[in-house]
């Protein structure tokens, strides 16, 4: 996709970008992390060096890890499940536990605060089959205890035919230089 953006990095978490090479960078890595150094460094354009020291430093606040995509139905998951919480008493101990509580379950991938939908959190987990959702929810039910205000799922099939679009980041190398920050005013 090669489409014309203008883009602005004011007042962003992106400043600490130096130059259009940062993102250049990045959108080399997100399409293909696998590649060496090299072989990314002179699809852009620049020494190896510079690549690998630009690269280093996005490492220290951007790039979070490198790791692989997985098909997850063929690992052997079944659901992916969007579970919306919302907490009748919000006491720092109780999220510390509901935290801790989630934190240690392997089948979460994503945790967060967050509004919406007249909820207060979000987990995103995996399931091999609707059992084990149901015995997820259960577990979390009960480790909240009366805390649980509210727990709504949106469950979705990992069988290929039904996905409109596989999970992946990769898109993100098209989209990553349209980033528009406001301006000041």
């Amino acid at each position: 996709m090669n489409q014309q953006c203008t883009y602005i990095l004011f007042n962003s978490k992106l400043k600490s970008m130096r130059n259009h090479l940062d993102i250049k960078i990045l959108q080399q890595l997100l399409k293909n992390s696998k590649k060496s150094d090299r072989e990314l460094a002179k699809v852009i354009g620049v020494s190896q060096a510079t690549f690998t020291r630009r690269r280093r430093q996005l490492e220290k606040k951007i790039i979070q890890e490198y790791t692989i995509t997985p098909n997850l139905y063929e690992l052997g998951f079944e659901i992916l499940a969007f579970t919306f919480m919302r907490v009748r008493e919000p006491a720092p101990e109780m999220l510390a536990k509901a935290r801790q509580s989630v934190a240690k379950r392997p089948y979460v991938i994503f945790a967060s605060g967050g509004e919406g939908l007249g909820m207060e959190g979000v987990m995103i987990s995996v399931h091999t089959d609707y059992t084990s959702f149901s015995n997820f929810i259960s577990e979390i039910r009960l480790s909240w205890g009366c805390s649980m205000g509210d727990i709504q799922s949106f469950l979705v099939s990992l069988k290929g035919e039904v996905q409109t679009k596989p999970f992946s980041l990769r898109p993100l190398a098209d989209i990553l230089p349209c980033v528009v920050v406001p301006k000041k005013l």
